[in-house]
């Protein structure tokens, strides 16, 4: 028997989230209703004054009574129609940010407005969605309205329970006008890994939203699960106005700590935007990196 060993290297997991200052919690304070008529609304935003006040995550089907008339797969509760409204501030100095609105998930056909104006649908009830609400937020210093048109009349549409409203949170992002943007917005590999040294790849987009073209220098470093940063590097770039770029840098981590199930390690990549030495975005990416061999055998006879 004789044995042929491949090393490959993986990203295990990944996955990119904003930093504390970019986001807000946005499920405090939403008003909400049940409503008979299928139809989407119109002449918005509603009068909701007589609505009931609910903090999401918010699911009304699990509100309602059991009933054996009821299908068992949606565990023999309603599904039904109901709106969710939110009054908010437009946050401060917006006029030079983007802000949007990001939606962990919505069961089901789901419809979306602020103050009036549609912002779009997403009928898939298991898939996060966001907008940008930057050109639709209020000026004046009244309060918006977000409204959420949510029909899961046809209740019976899975083979599990899934439940009614918006059932996961919601969260407010507020970033300059030259940002990482939502979703994408780094993508990390690991192409070679040894014991004494990984080699991490990292692919960030940056979006410019200004008028005029933006010199920045790109800050990443890798930070283990300790807290202490492993490696650093800064990278000087110019992105025209109105354009996204992408920009990649090569890393090396040193005595890299893999991930397994016994010893789930992780890193983290952090990366800063800056310009004239001010960090203007902030954004984290949370990886692992890991090993094996692949073995195959083969007679030798």
């Amino acid at each position: 028997m004789r044995r042929l060993g491949l090393l490959l290297t993986l990203l295990v997991w990944c996955n990119s989230f904003y930093a504390q200052e970019r986001t807000q919690d946005f499920n405090f304070n939403w008003k909400f209703t049940l409503v008979e008529d299928t139809k989407t609304p119109t002449n918005l935003p509603l009068d909701d004054t007589k609505w009931r006040d609910v903090r999401l995550p918010h699911d009304w089907s699990v509100e309602a009574s059991f009933s054996e008339d009821l299908d068992g797969a949606t565990g023999y509760l309603p599904g039904g129609v109901g709106i969710y409204q939110k009054h908010f501030d437009t946050p401060a100095n917006a006029t030079s940010k983007n802000v949007f609105v990001l939606f962990d998930g919505v069961y089901n056909n789901a419809t979306f407005w602020l103050n009036g104006k549609l912002l779009g649908e997403n009928p898939y009830g298991y898939s996060p969605t966001y907008f940008d609400l930057t050109e639709v937020l209020k000026t004046d210093g009244t309060k918006n309205i977000l409204t959420v048109h949510v029909d899961h009349s046809r209740y019976v549409d899975s083979r599990w329970y899934t439940g009614s409203g918006i059932y996961r949170h919601v969260k407010l992002i507020t970033v300059d006008k030259l940002h990482i943007p939502i979703w994408g917005g780094t993508f990390v590999t690991t192409p070679e890994v040894s014991a004494e040294v990984a080699t991490v790849q990292i692919q960030t987009k940056i979006k410019n939203g200004y008028r005029k073209n933006q010199n920045i220098t790109l800050i990443t470093k890798i930070i283990d699960n300790e807290g202490k940063t492993v490696t650093l590097q800064e990278k000087e770039t110019k992105i025209g106005s109105g354009k996204e770029i992408e920009v990649l840098q090569s890393l090396q981590v040193a005595n890299p700590k893999l991930w397994d199930t016994e010893h789930p390690n992780l890193y983290k990549v952090i990366t800063n935007v800056s310009v004239k030495g001010k960090v203007i975005d902030t954004y984290t990416t949370l990886f692992g990196i890991r090993s094996y061999y692949s073995i195959k055998t083969k007679d030798s006879s």
